[in-house]
């Protein structure tokens, strides 16, 4: 493992990035191997000829037709580019078209036929006119149209058609200077720029990686074996013997190790590469996956811890009210998120593989959560209500918690007999501090665990009440004792000393109404008036548990009454029909007056234009001929009855 020390170590490093600690990375590590890397560089210079094949149209019409010249036939370094051309022109066969004068049109692709331009193949083109969509006019909406070849082919370009060109061969001579390499990729990339001609020179011992061997020689065969076998490698390109004549050339062999670190995490595999001359980390695909795995796995794990203390929590807090209040709900709280932090070293260590799991590892990664876990059932197990804290916090003057503490004792079945005595005894004490009426029924409805202490609170406030509404009757404040024991509650209203002060001041309110109803010197009205009024004092009189009293008046008033409305009744329908008869006769007298009034203006004379009046005719007959001696008729001489 020492070889590959350095490599753990660095791996480590990255691996911090996960919250991974290196001794936690060592343990989930499964196995590593070391690979050798090796890179070959080479610089060539010198000059290179090779054979290019030209061609050209001809307007030949030989038909010794012969196959496409092959440059492999000749060495480029025994021919000259004027005696090879001389020797080897010829009439050849067109490699494009196969001799066929004829291609497969592009455009088409040999079909006929191409997409529409007007409607981009769609078939529909938008009208501007119409403003709507109408069919291609120019395809007849198939969306497509034929290509311009019109069969699929064109006439070959190389040849201009005639299946046939000249062909010669040349020699094509230049200089050289390329650099080639060959082996491990990653220790190519740690040579920023240094595969090209110009940055080659660069001290080799500046970069990082080893150097293992360097040659520099005019030719290959000046080289040592290991050179020369590094050389004939058939990975590596870029040096054709037959066409290269080298003048000089470089070798460098760079020589380093490549770690592979296997690990595992969460039942996941994963590795990494390790550069053995930068240290440097090369991921792939597998590289993070274990490290999310075991992500999830924690968020997992420390949701499930706190959901299950929130649950405990919530359990705790809805047995009672009490347990609410009480600290350890809140520190149960607390103690649910601080399960979930202290979850993290135990899922981390439930991540790693088995091998990895050491009981050392167990008991640091779960004792923050075992002593959590505890602290909670400590926490749940305690804190309950007791009746002897409830006491002492009586004797502190915190009554409030004392009645609180006692309720739940009570609730709880804990010491449930002295806890409710002990209660209502509180609540008592407060009940009887209290002297005005209303606050003395607001002390009454507070809760009581007994019957007897809810009987006794009621007793005070109905004491309370009773003196109070009591005092203002004496005083003759009738008004304020009947709103007094209007506003009581509706449970203390039903008890006999309060409906006896009800049953009072009904009958001191209803009696002297009664006397009205029942006097002879009353008039009608005052007795009907007096009905109205004594009408909620009668109701409330039977709204009271019954008297014999009390329902023989209710009946001779209701009896009365009924007698003085239906006397009522008859004396408006007295009043209405004398109205009526009014009303008939006054009409009468109107339209007699009337009659009157329009016979006396029937026989008035009528007025002539000359202010003299007709001797002969009268308003109510015929004008003609009347007032002919005096300038007509001007009008009547009485005015007409309205």
């Amino acid at each position: 493992m020492e070889h590959v020390g350095p490599a753990i170590i660095a791996a480590a490093r990255w691996a911090r990035q996960f919250l991974i600690s290196k001794r936690g990375f060592e343990a989930a590590i499964g196995e590593t191997a070391s690979e050798p890397a090796e890179l070959i560089r080479v610089r060539s210079r010198g000059r290179a000829r090779r054979i290019i094949v030209r061609q050209a149209s001809t307007e030949s019409r030989a038909r010794n037709v012969l196959e496409p010249l092959d440059p492999s036939w000749f060495d480029p370094w025994a021919e000259s580019s004027e005696t090879l051309a001389v020797k080897t022109r010829q009439l050849s066969r067109c490699q494009t078209c196969a001799g066929e004068k004829r291609v497969r049109c592009l455009t088409c692709q040999g079909i006929a036929m191409v997409s529409c331009g007007i409607c981009s193949g769609s078939g529909f083109t938008w009208s501007p006119r119409s403003r709507r969509m109408i069919g291609c006019r120019v395809c007849r909406k198939s969306g497509k149209r034929i290509c311009s070849c019109r069969d699929g082919w064109t006439s070959c370009a190389a040849c201009s058609g005639k299946g046939k060109v000249e062909e010669w061969l040349e020699v094509a001579e230049e200089s050289f200077d390329r650099v080639t390499f060959v082996g491990s990729d990653l220790l190519a990339q740690a040579f920023p720029g240094g595969m090209g001609p110009d940055t080659f020179d660069t001290d080799p011992h500046r970069f990082t990686i080893p150097l293992a061997l360097s040659w520099k020689g005019q030719s290959i065969k000046e080289a040592p074996a290991e050179v020369r076998s590094a050389l004939h490698r058939p990975d590596l390109v870029g040096i054709s013997p037959k066409e290269d004549r080298i003048h000089e050339i470089i070798v460098q062999v760079f020589q380093s190790k490549i770690t592979t670190v296997v690990y595992q995490l969460g039942g996941i595999s994963g590795s990494i590469l390790v550069q053995g001359w930068n240290q440097q980390i090369v991921e792939n695909s597998s590289s993070r996956q274990p490290f999310q795995r075991r992500r999830r796995r924690t968020v997992q794990g420390m949701s499930i811890a706190v959901l299950a203390s929130a649950a405990l929590t919530i359990w705790y807090g809805v047995r009672h009210s009490f347990f609410v209040s009480t600290p350890n709900y809140w520190l149960l709280w607390i103690c649910a998120f601080v399960l979930g932090v202290c979850f993290i070293p135990l899922m981390f260590w439930w991540a790693l593989p088995v091998r990895g799991r050491g009981w050392k590892g167990a008991l640091a990664a779960g004792f923050p959560a075992l002593f959590v876990v505890l602290a909670q059932t400590g926490l749940a197990a305690t804190g309950g209500p007791s009746l002897d804290h409830a006491r002492a916090a009586a004797e502190r003057g915190q009554l409030e918690d004392a009645l609180r503490e006692s309720a739940a004792c009570f609730d709880l079945g804990i010491q449930a007999e002295p806890a409710g005595r002990f209660h209502d005894q509180l609540q008592l004490g407060r009940v009887r501090q209290t002297r005005e009426p209303q606050k003395a029924w607001e002390a009454a409805s507070l809760p009581f665990l007994t019957k007897a202490g809810r009987e006794q609170a009621q007793a005070h406030a109905v004491a309370a009440i009773f003196q109070a509404s009591s005092a203002l009757q004496e005083r003759g404040e009738l008004s304020a004792s009947a709103a007094l024991l209007d506003s009581a509650p509706a449970e203390l209203k039903q008890t006999e000393p309060l409906i006896g002060l009800r049953r009072r001041l009904y009958l001191d309110d209803a009696l002297p109404l009664r006397k009205v109803i029942g006097s002879r010197g009353k008039s009608l009205e005052e007795k009907l008036v007096a009905c109205t009024a004594i009408a909620p004092y009668v109701q409330g009189l039977t709204s009271l548990p019954p008297t014999p009293a009390d329902t023989s008046l209710a009946k001779e008033i209701k009896e009365e009454c009924e007698a003085l409305r239906e006397q009522g009744f008859k004396k408006v329908e007295r009043q209405r029909e004398a109205a009526t008869r009014e009303a008939e006769q006054a009409l009468r007298r109107t339209e007699a007056a009337k009659k009157v009034a329009l016979r006396r203006w029937a026989l008035a004379p009528l007025l002539c234009n000359d202010g003299t009046r007709s001797p002969s005719c009268v308003c109510g007959g015929s004008h003609r001929g009347c007032c002919s001696w005096h300038g007509g008729v001007g009008g009547c001489s009485a005015r007409y009855p309205s």
